[in-house]
């Protein structure tokens, strides 16, 4: 990418290491965007919450490598809600991805996620290259379904919290974060209320979150009946 081009993309990730576990997850998640974006020439914003000089120092690193565009880092934690927002602050690609630092990415999601948004340029839909989560798989959580090069997609209306692409001007039209303990949960809740839906890919999902395994009950049945 030339100097002065502006990104198609830009991935916000918030880091805050709250134990070592989650500082080793953040550094496979770093690690794993920077592999699979580097054709995309994504720009990458990190804003780091603190908490382990050594997570600041690796990401302050990658910065100077040139594989991250921006870096923030505050004082103290500051919620992942008011750290978001410091990112999309700096965004300025056509397309916004609001990742956890914990999600292990696999080859094509980015790409895959982008295409669907511009073959279905009138839906109001963000896309998420995760499997949804036990919690969401629930009948009235889905809403149907969308096609991609042949591929049946399903839609959810609480999915993908954790990483989600979507066109920036969506994003703007649904706002941005509350400064609150469950800001996600209260942005998902203005995301449904503007009228749009999470594209899933539950067959194929080219991310992982490696932190709430757990979570997931694959062999689960999907709940809905509709479809």
């Amino acid at each position: 990418m030339a100097e002065g081009d502006t990104p198609k993309v830009s991935i916000i990730v918030v880091h805050w290491a709250q134990n070592e576990f989650r500082s080793q997850k953040m550094r496979e998640c770093i690690v794993s965007l920077i592999q699979t974006t580097g054709l995309s020439f994504p720009e990458i914003i990190v804003v780091d919450n603190g908490g382990n000089y050594e997570d600041s120092q690796f990401l302050l690193d990658q910065t100077n490598d040139g594989n991250i565009s921006c870096y923030i880092r505050n004082r103290k934690n500051m919620s992942f809600g008011f750290a978001r927002n410091q990112g999309l602050k700096m965004a300025t690609g056509e397309y916004i991805c609001i990742s956890d630092n914990d999600i292990l990415y696999k080859e094509g999601w980015l790409e895959k996620c982008i295409g669907i948004l511009e073959a279905h340029p009138d839906r109001k839909i963000g896309v998420t290259p995760l499997r949804t989560d036990r919690q969401h798989r629930q009948a009235k959580c889905w809403k149907g379904e969308l096609e991609f090069n042949g591929e049946k997609l399903l839609l959810n209306t609480k999915a993908g919290s954790n990483c989600w692409v979507m066109r920036k001007e969506d994003f703007l039209e649904v706002g941005r974060f509350l400064q609150h303990r469950v800001a996600g949960s209260k942005w998902a809740d203005k995301f449904v209320d503007k009228g749009y839906l999470m594209v899933t890919m539950e067959k194929n999902p080219l991310a992982e979150d490696l932190a709430f395994k757990k979570g997931y009950n694959f062999r689960a049945p999907i709940e809905n009946t509709e479809l």
